[in-house]
């Protein structure tokens, strides 16, 4: 570093590491390994998974020649085991719709923001944004809904005989099971 001590004690930290974008390289084995090596990585607190489509066997380095890739199907079950894990957080703020953390930053980017500002603004909008899974956001909405107690009850447990995590169900499925239990048009994006 070029500046004293003191200096960096006076300098306010910045995360430039933010987002971390990981190297899923084949996702080590089949869509559950992938969902295993997902969770790993969101609970680290990754933004993005790479995940290639080269067979974990004969995997080379893109420069060399010989490279084997899995058929479409396998990559294709790779990445949506990868974006559908349960584990994967959510805004449920539909105030932000459309208006991701990539697009507050690339704007604030544009506008010369750097450092405490920056941080700042990143800061705002993961406050803002009200982040929970998918699962978390269900359970609250039925917790809130203007029915009895006994009824709430009676739909939480209806969902969890659909979507226990060992099911390991995608987005759509659990969107699925949610208009089941009578939740319609709630906000999780």
């Amino acid at each position: 570093m070029n500046m004293r001590r003191e200096e960096r004690a006076r300098t306010p930290y910045v995360d430039y590491l933010k987002p971390i974008i990981t190297d899923g390289d084949t996702g080590f084995g089949g869509a559950i390994a992938t969902v295993k090596l997902c969770k790993i990585f969101v609970k680290r607190g990754a933004a993005r998974v790479h995940i290639e489509d080269q067979s974990s066997v004969t995997k080379k380095c893109d420069h060399m020649a010989g490279k084997v890739l899995v058929a479409v199907s396998e990559h294709i079950n790779r990445l949506v085991a990868a974006r559908d894990h349960q584990f994967i957080l959510g805004v449920t703020n539909s105030n932000l719709e459309g208006k991701s953390l990539a697009t507050f930053l690339a704007e604030a980017m544009s506008a010369g923001k750097t450092g405490a500002e920056f941080q700042a603004i990143a800061d705002n909008w993961l406050s803002m944004a009200q982040l929970k899974t998918f699962s978390d956001c269900v359970i609250d909405a039925i917790k809130n809904l203007n029915i009895s107690e006994a009824e709430k009850g009676r739909k939480l447990n209806e969902r969890m005989n659909y979507s226990s995590y060992k099911n390991c169900l995608s987005n759509e499925q659990c969107r699925d099971i949610a208009e089941i239990v009578g939740l319609h048009n709630f906000f999780w994006d």
